[in-house]
């Protein structure tokens, strides 16, 4: 990302794009024409306004469908924030034609083929900028460049509980700036070998595990030679039968299966001794709880073995879970006993920031200030005494360690040590390129983890942390206050239209839940899409035919209706060809009252039907769901849309305090995305005594 960076720099100081324009927009400029310059490359002949299939996730048969062009898409999919869905590739791209022709590496043709500018401005520089994203660059370099930390003599400032702190850096500090203590080159790594473990070797192993626990005084020895020898195993073979083998060969996916208590996570802690110890392989091993992972580092370390736990920024509580877990070895009296060897966690445990001495309060645990020290023009500095800082002490345990141990959610949000590689590296993808095993403890316990970090339930209206009554505290403070500057920019605009256009119809889907007992009772009783939202309703229209309506006129009448209703919900905020996305036009832009609106839908489903107006009570009913399942559509497009939006837009507003932690974008880009956007299920609960309106809830999809 290097060539990235240098680019908006010098695109800023060669005055090519207007002045005005916030760091966000000149990001989503370069990422439109990085996109653009993947089309160029594969396919020059490809509509451009078609460029996001290319980024989608998804492989299209003529398109990008040899390994080459798979791995630039998603090498270009990975580092794209704003424009990898159709929706937001549309709307930025038609932004991008209408940006001065100067300032443009393309231009188009009038059936949207691009064609370059000759002789634009850094041309050279854009495409070699563009070109690094689609091949991709290695880590391989171990020290962090000097200009990176923060200088002696100058003033900086950071943030502690909402309160900025200044601070002068001392010339004594200076001298550990990049101070070389340890370090890791991250390879370029695609294959492995297997892994070939005999049985025997292992029980050998356990016995040398018993001794060493014995010789190094572990009060609770694991008896491990005892436990393994108990151990009946047998291999799968091609025909999906059983039969007993004394190796284990690890290759790909290897599943580890067995009853509760039989071995499994024996076999585990004693494999891990052994590949480290006799093989010299890098494991990394994933646990199920905090306190696991931190047992399991420590006891590979009183073995010997050079092992680290990732334990993510929240140390404190860590801390006090394993000392929980683990008072008798923690207790004073073992610590400071001369003749007890000291407990390798005491070195991970949370410890002051070395800058806490220079400040009249100390830096509370999490909230140290390593990567964040800002000068007066607003660049952010690392902490030069971050080479030798206790704060940072297991991440440099972690790049001398052999045996990583990681828990479910620090393998997903935790960041690598800056000694690992030469750049801010995710650790998931530090441990893709060093470990030669990944080992999963529990994995069903875990995949329910995963599960709920990938595919979490989050208010989106009706409380007060739901995901659109948020932003709308947070784009009333803007646009009422001296961040105003803010809504020049075109994502803020949209994303404030947006905002308007989901809060009508949220209003109105309250509203008719409010007014109906029998809708609530009807909406709460499942999880809803587009799709069973409208089937629904599709079941109920065919209850209420007439008794003598014959099995074709029902089935003619049922894909009448299965067509209206797919292309409305595919496109509820679009009026072209449809009657229902009207009616919602007319509901976000209309003075109409509350009951025209439901007579034009009384009407439009009495001629759908061939029903007599007025409609009777039952009949009023479905009239009345039909209303609810269009205004819930409408509701699910927007905030799919906001999803998007938020991504790009939140370096400038703000993260939003909603309680939902997102997943790295890196992390979320290597699976497609779904065919039917971010949300994946509506849910209502109804209001209590703390609610009286009820809840909308969604289970988004995010990788």
């Amino acid at each position: 990302m290097r060539h990235w960076y240098s680019l908006k720099r010098q695109m800023q100081k060669a005055k090519i794009v207007p002045s005005i324009w916030s760091e966000h927009e000149l990001s989503l400029f370069l990422e439109v024409e990085a996109l653009l310059h993947l089309v160029e490359t594969l396919r020059s002949d490809l509509n451009a306004q078609e460029a996001w299939m290319l980024v989608s996730g998804y492989v299209v048969e003529g398109l990008n469908d040899t390994p080459d062009q798979r791995r630039m898409c998603l090498q270009l999919r990975i580092h794209l924030r704003y424009v990898k869905t159709a929706s937001a590739w549309r709307s930025w791209f038609t932004w991008y034609r209408e940006q001065p022709l100067q300032a443009r590496l393309y231009t188009f043709s009038q059936d949207k083929r691009l064609e370059r500018v000759g002789g634009c401005v850094l041309m050279e520089d854009r495409l070699e900028a563009y070109e690094a994203l689609l091949i991709g660059q290695e880590q391989t370099s171990i020290v962090a460049s000097h200009e990176e930390y923060a200088s002696a003599g100058q003033e900086y400032t950071f943030i502690v509980d909402g309160v900025a702190q200044k601070l002068m850096i001392p010339a004594e500090f200076q001298q550990f700036a990049g101070l070389q203590t340890s370090g890791r080159i991250v390879p370029s790594r695609t294959r492995r070998e297997a892994l070939i473990v005999n049985l025997h070797t292992l029980l050998q192993t356990a016995a040398e595990i018993d001794a060493l626990e014995f010789e190094v005084g572990i009060a609770k020895r694991g008896h491990w030679k005892k436990r393994l020898e108990r151990l009946i195993f047998s291999q799968r073979t091609a025909i999906e039968t059983f039969q007993p083998s004394q190796t284990i060969t690890l290759e790909g996916l290897y599943h580890l299966a067995g009853a509760l208590g039989v071995g499994k996570s024996t076999i585990i802690w004693v494999l891990t001794y052994h590949l480290a110890r006799y093989e010299s392989k890098h494991i990394t091993v994933v646990m199920n709880t905090v306190v696991e992972t931190i047992s399991f580092a420590v006891w590979l370390r009183q073995l010997g073995v050079q092992a680290a736990p990732a334990l993510g920024r929240n140390r404190a509580d860590h801390a006090l879970k394993y000392g929980l877990a683990n008072q008798a070895s923690l207790s004073i009296e073992r610590v400071f006993d001369p003749e007890t060897p000291p407990d390798p966690v005491l070195n991970w445990f949370p410890t002051p920031c070395v800058l806490s001495g220079m400040l009249p309060t100390p830096i509370p645990v999490g909230q140290e200030p390593c990567y964040r020290l800002e000068d007066a023009e607003g660049n952010h500095h690392d902490c030069p005494l971050m080479s030798v800082c206790p704060v940072h002490k297991v991440g440099r345990d972690l790049a001398e360690s052999q045996v990583w141990v990681l828990n479910p959610m620090s393998f997903l949000y935790s960041s690598a040590p800056k000694s690992i590689g030469n750049g801010r590296l995710s650790l998931f993808e530090a441990v893709y390129r060093i470990s030669d095993l990944v080992i999963i403890d529990e994995a069903d316990r875990i995949q329910v983890q995963w599960d709920r970090a990938f595919a979490p339930a989050q208010p989106i209206a009706g409380s007060y942390d739901a995901l659109l009554d948020t932003l709308r505290r947070k784009i009333a403070v803007i646009t009422t206050g001296q961040r105003r500057r803010i809504s020049r920019t075109t994502a803020f605009n949209r994303l404030s239209k947006m905002d308007n256009q989901a809060d009508i119809v949220v209003n109105r889907a309250f509203l008719l839940l409010g007014r109906s007992r029998k809708l609530r009772t009807w909406l709460m009783r499942r999880q809803v899409t587009n799709a069973r939202l409208f089937y629904l309703l599709i079941e109920d229209l065919l209850k209420n035919l007439p008794a003598r309506t014959s099995d074709e006129e029902k089935q003619h009448i049922k894909e009448q209706l299965e067509e209206v209703f797919k292309r409305f919900w595919q496109q509820p905020m679009r009026d072209q060809g449809s009657d229902l996305a009207l009616w919602v036009k007319n509901l976000l832009g209309s003075d109409a009252r509350d009951h025209e609106l439901q007579r034009i839908l009384e009407r439009w489903l009495a001629a759908q039907m061939q029903w007599k107006l007025p409609l009777r009570d039952k009949r009023r009913h479905v009239a009345r769901r039909l209303e609810l399942a269009v205004v819930l559509a409408a509701m699910m497009k927007q905030t799919n849309d906001i999803f998007h939006q938020l991504k790009g837009i939140e370096d400038q507003i703000g993260s939003l305090d909603t309680g939902t932690v997102e997943l790295r974008e890196a992390l979320v880009a290597l699976v497609p995305d779904s065919p039917i956007g971010e949300m994946l299920g509506l849910r209502f609960l109804d209001a209590d005594a703390s609610n009286r309106t009820g809840v909308f809830t969604a289970t988004r999809h995010r990788g």
